[in-house]
């Protein structure tokens, strides 16, 4: 037997970062792309990044509470890379009125 714990928010959504490996302190750009549905509109997107072993940090937060309903919606951040060769992976956490998020993640790396 199973126990529902919950719904999760689940749309067509992509992050993609303009550079997989870039120099240290090299500014790149983060692209989130989604469809706001009407049946379970988005509230807000939040791009985090982890650098290394380190905790998720927010970089951004994106209100989309009046973002255009079905259709795709383009949100560009530009990072600049830390300053030492590490790896680090962006999430796109994408949060509606559903009991959890949904994730996207994009990894790059400084070298």
């Amino acid at each position: 037997a199973f126990e529902t714990k919950g719904t999760a928010t689940h749309t067509v959504a992509t992050i993609a970062a303009s550079k997989t490996t870039a120099a240290p302190g090299e500014t790149i750009t983060i692209t989130m792309t989604y469809v706001n549905p009407s049946s379970d509109p988005v509230s807000q997107i939040v791009l985090k990044a982890k650098i290394g072993a380190a905790d998720y940090v927010d970089v951004q937060t994106f209100n989309e509470s009046s973002a255009t309903r079905d259709k795709s919606e383009i949100r560009t951040v530009n990072y600049v890379m830390p300053g030492a060769p590490t790896t680090v992976v962006f999430d796109m956490v994408i949060t509606s009125g559903r009991d959890y998020p949904q994730v996207r993640r994009v990894t790059t790396k400084v070298e």
